[in-house]
């Protein structure tokens, strides 16, 4: 089977949605061979931040000479995106193989109702196995306690922050997405947040104290102490790391780097090697695509897959802070069940010209409902289009050497965005160096 009818066949299993729970992949990682009981993983959970602190984590292992894998979701442009090992996809013939081997488990053992989820974790956890990995640093897909990736026992726990999300799924309050999210705490296994509620503090020190598990609190056992743009110290209660050069933009991403971090240093203590100088460097060299991605020049156009409150008011803070230009251009898809509303407050404000446009996914939100919150009029900057790539021309046409172009809404949006990018300068490959 090719890889376009195999990844086909793979996505046809969102047809069983959202289902919570982690029955079916330990089923199938049984028959498997229980490939995730022979690995060493960092395991990371949280509303905002969880990829970054993911890619900041392991940046610092391959630099550290660690040959280590990487799992996040989802993907901006391919299904190889998801599965890293040391910054190198996953190649598309092993996909293939590897789909068609876990069919054929699903088969054989009449192993029904998996997943999309499922399958594609147990597809990273076995090609990790097969290739022989120091490390595997997991993000979530959903929450933590029900993820599909919940079936590790991971060196260490990352908690990023606690924000409003999937409420169907995770909980009404900040309290019950917290213990939710905290499912992924291990009997005595270290835990690493950046939580700030209260409420979720508790909750956290509660959880690790039942489970023996030390918890590391941000701003309380260690910290970060901006200096500049993106220039950063970091500090524990008995060392630190001064003039750490950040390779992605924003205050927020000092927060998730001093994570990984921390995270680090606990690898240390268990007779890791990794150096400072290992650290500094994989904090440097850090890279996460669609997110404050800086991908042209002259005009400059900003990919951000921010898609909730939390993360827009922090998209909107590290523009203004971070970037000087003369007017801004908003090209903007979101899906239908996010706070519109909330979205078109935080972020039209200050636009010179606001571009709606909707993203080929059936959850997207379209001009209909978009004007339930805003009068979408070519007369007040407010303009609307049915695709990215064309909202993004309208937006380029106009915009002088010195605007900024930013893409945000939804990482769908930016995916759209950026694989046409790069279709038309195959010399992109990543961020404009900084």
């Amino acid at each position: 089977m090719t890889y376009k009818k195999s990844i086909s066949a793979l996505f046809e299993l969102r047809r069983f949605g959202i289902r919570p729970g982690i029955v079916n992949i330990k089923k199938l990682l049984y028959h498997l061979g229980n490939p995730h009981k022979n690995l060493k993983f960092i395991h990371i959970a949280g509303t905002n931040g969880k990829g970054s602190t993911a890619a900041f984590l392991h940046s610092i292992l391959k630099h550290s000479n660690y040959k280590t894998g990487l799992y996040t979701s989802p993907h901006l442009i391919d299904f190889c995106e998801r599965i890293k090992i040391n910054d190198t996809q996953i190649k598309k013939k092993r996909v293939t193989e590897l789909i068609e081997k876990i069919k054929k488990i699903c088969f054989d053992h009449k192993i029904k109702n998996t997943t999309f989820f499922d399958f594609a974790t147990a597809l990273a956890f076995i090609y990790f196995y097969e290739e022989k990995v120091d490390f595997a640093v997991i993000e979530t897909g959903l929450g933590g306690k029900y993820d599909s990736t919940n079936v590790i026992n991971p060196l260490v726990s990352v908690i990023t922050n606690i924000g409003l999300e999937h409420q169907k799924y995770l909980g009404k309050t900040i309290p019950e997405i917290t213990a939710e999210k905290a499912g992924i705490i291990k009997k005595k296994r270290p835990v690493v947040t950046g939580v700030k509620q209260q409420k979720s503090k508790n909750i956290l020190k509660e959880i690790s104290n039942k489970s023996g598990s030390p918890l590391y609190i941000c701003g309380r056992d260690f910290e970060v102490k901006n200096i500049s743009s993106n220039l950063f110290n970091y500090k524990n209660k008995t060392s630190e790391i001064l003039k750490i050069k950040s390779g992605m933009i924003g205050d927020h991403q000092t927060a998730n780097a001093a994570l990984a971090i921390k995270t680090s240093e606990i690898l240390i203590e268990s007779g890791y090697k990794i150096s400072e100088q290992n650290i500094k460097h994989g904090i440097r060299k850090a890279f996460w695509p669609g997110r404050m991605e800086v991908i042209s020049e002259k005009p400059k156009i900003v990919l951000d897959g921010a898609h909730n409150p939390e993360a827009w008011k922090q998209l909107k803070k590290t523009i203004n802070n971070q970037f000087d230009y003369d007017r801004l251009f908003l090209v903007i898809g979101v899906l239908e069940d996010k706070n519109i509303n909330t979205l078109i407050k935080i972020m039209v404000p200050g636009t010179y010209k606001t571009i709606f446009c909707k993203p080929d996914i059936y959850r997207a939100a379209d001009k209909e409902i978009l004007n339930k919150y805003i009068v979408i009029s070519d007369n007040n900057r407010l303009f609307w289009y049915d695709s990215p790539v064309k909202a993004l021309t309208l937006a380029m046409a106009e915009a002088g050497q010195n605007d900024l172009i930013l893409v945000t809404g939804s990482l769908f949006t930016v995916g759209e965005i950026r694989q046409h990018l790069v279709n038309k300068n195959k010399n992109i490959s990543g961020r404009i160096p900084l």
